[in-house]
């Protein structure tokens, strides 16, 4: 079933080869509000529709399907009013791809409110030369990340009214996280290039409705499982009863990881993943509170950015392999832990037979009978359903046991062990 998996995922791949990127944390459940692809399509307003002060059209576009993508020249800004489109209470992700030329002059995305604020990003010579910024009306922010040229870049701009926040994101990495002021209501998207600013090329822009405030949890990997190389496809198969995974966020976060479907707060602190806190590339090892206790298991991983938004992984689906193998070894364990070991007789899958004074009768075979002295010890482990042993005493004591932790199924052996010799 895998391998078939893994097909599908490389036929995927080389059919998408030809799309330069994909908004996966952007656009997935999300309706487009506005878009402008470059095909003038049914539903799709062309590309004439902008003020055409400082554009035109190139046959330089970053998919296959596309006839043009618009081009800068320099002369001024140019708009698209979006009232039809937006509401003033609108969350939305806008996504578009962009290219500079080598020359790295003044361009800049804006968004206008119905204020006449404006928030622009992209660069400035009031920034570094060669990286993105922001301008939020009063000051020219450099994030630091610079801009590549001569390639189509993606650009996301997560716009969360809720909030008042904007971040940006190049090739879905966080560049900038900025405040807005409290009751925007965006109205209106520029390109603003400055005098000179030519060959700049954008495409594919498209407006995305829905809440931004989200962060996505991606390239999961089970690297306990399959070692070296790890297990991407659930379910995810390992012996591993506490299992390891690395994945990465859409944005800083820290993680935790539990057996149980709760959110970030509900695991508590105790579940912190030990590697990655307050980054986007994460290590969660499953803790021994935790421990997978049967052939099929799931864990969850739940993230908080320390603010308002937060994320869940879903159920990720655990195979276990040979369990029963394992929780006769935690057996063995616990009898060798145990007040009558090393001298006591251990007899593997033994055929028993119970009958007491009510005349209720078993047979049955047991993973462990344990011979110490006139007592027996009757240890067994089902992964679904009990055999309904039951103790004879002072002499047969039993341990009929089902959906119990490797680490459980040996503390309880030494202890039924130690308590009733």
């Amino acid at each position: 079933m895998k391998q078939t998996i893994y097909s599908l995922i490389l036929l995927m791949l080389l059919i998408g080869m030809q799309n330069v990127f994909a908004y996966s944390f952007f656009t997935t459940g999300h309706d487009t509000l506005w878009n402008d692809t470059g095909t003038n399509g049914v539903n799709t307003p062309s590309l004439y529709n902008w003020s055409a002060n400082s554009i035109g059209y190139s046959t330089l576009h970053p998919y296959s399907s596309d006839t043009k993508s618009i081009v800068t020249n320099g002369s001024g800004v140019t708009t698209y009013d979006l009232t039809n489109y937006m509401s003033s209470t609108t969350d939305f992700n806008i996504t578009l791809y962009w290219w500079w030329n080598a020359t790295l002059t003044n361009t800049l995305f804006r968004v206008d409110s119905s204020a006449s604020d404006a928030l622009y990003f992209g660069r400035h010579t009031a920034a570094s030369a060669s990286n993105w910024g922001y301008y939020d009306g009063t000051t020219w922010t450099d994030s630091g990340t610079p801009i590549a040229t001569g390639t189509w870049v993606t650009v996301t701009l997560s716009i969360n009214l809720s909030t008042n926040r904007w971040r940006a994101y190049i090739n879905d990495s966080l560049v900038v996280d900025w405040r807005i002021p409290a009751n925007t209501m965006v109205r209106k998207i520029s390109l603003d290039p400055g005098a000179g600013a030519q060959n700049n090329f954008f495409a594919r822009l498209h407006i995305w409705n829905g809440t931004t405030g989200d962060i996505f949890i991606s390239a999961l990997n089970c690297t306990s499982c399959n070692p070296p190389t790890g297990d991407t496809v659930a379910p995810y198969t390992t012996n591993d009863t506490t299992p390891t995974f690395t994945f990465t966020t859409s944005d800083v976060a820290s993680c935790r990881i539990a057996d149980m479907n709760w959110n970030y707060t509900i695991m508590g602190s105790s579940r912190d993943c030990a590697g990655g806190q307050g980054t986007t590339s994460h290590t969660c090892t499953l803790t021994a509170q935790d421990e997978l206790n049967a052939p099929t298991s799931y864990v969850h991983i739940g993230c908080s950015d320390g603010d308002t938004r937060y994320a869940n992984s879903g159920a990720l689906e655990m195979e276990l392999t040979s369990f029963v193998n394992n929780a006769s070894a935690a057996i063995d364990i616990g009898i060798q832990n145990s007040i009558v070991w090393p001298q006591a007789t251990v007899y593997n899958d033994q055929q028993v037979y119970l009958r007491d004074l009510s005349n209720n009768q078993v047979l049955a075979t047991i993973d462990r009978v344990v011979s110490y002295g006139n007592k027996r010890w009757l240890l067994n482990y089902e992964d679904n359903t009990t055999l309904g042993l039951f103790n004879i005493t002072p002499v047969v004591y039993v341990l009929d046991m089902k959906n119990l932790t490797f680490s459980q199924i040996r503390t309880l052996v030494a202890a039924l062990i130690n308590s009733t010799n």
